[in-house]
């Protein structure tokens, strides 16, 4: 039982921060988003004062928004990602189990943890694939 408990937690958790993102997302400018304008000490503070959350937050969002950009490099070189989504989208029909263990080797354990585990990264997939 507190097992689920801390499970709905985390879960809720996990909500509250990914609003807490697409406020700080919402703040940026296109250039910013897109990476082509470097996000200096200022406009941090700009980006944290305009989505109502702390500096901390923001360069939380930038070191996750790093790290999911490496781990996505990572399945491009796996050759998961090999063909488009469309090719995705057949893999995870065919074989999921497959998709999943060749994106667990692809990622860090612990940003795959932070994601929910394996399980939810599939659930994720999922709905990628059916969008």
């Amino acid at each position: 039982m507190t097992q689920m408990m801390r499970a709905a937690g985390n879960a809720k958790d996990s909500g509250n921060r990914l609003k807490r993102f697409i406020y700080m997302m919402d703040s940026m400018t296109d250039a910013e988003l897109d990476g082509v304008v470097p996000l200096t000490p200022s406009r941090i503070k700009r980006v944290a004062m305009g989505s109502g959350t702390s500096l901390e937050e923001v360069n939380v969002l930038i070191m996750c928004h790093k790290k999911f950009g490496k781990m996505i490099g990572k399945v491009g070189k796996s050759g998961l990602m090999r063909g488009g989504d469309a090719n995705l989208a057949q893999q995870m029909s065919r074989n999921p189990n497959m998709v999943m263990q060749q994106l667990a080797r692809s990622m860090d354990p612990r940003m795959l943890k932070q994601m929910g585990g394996a399980q939810s990264m599939m659930g994720m997939m999922k709905q990628m694939a059916n969008m």
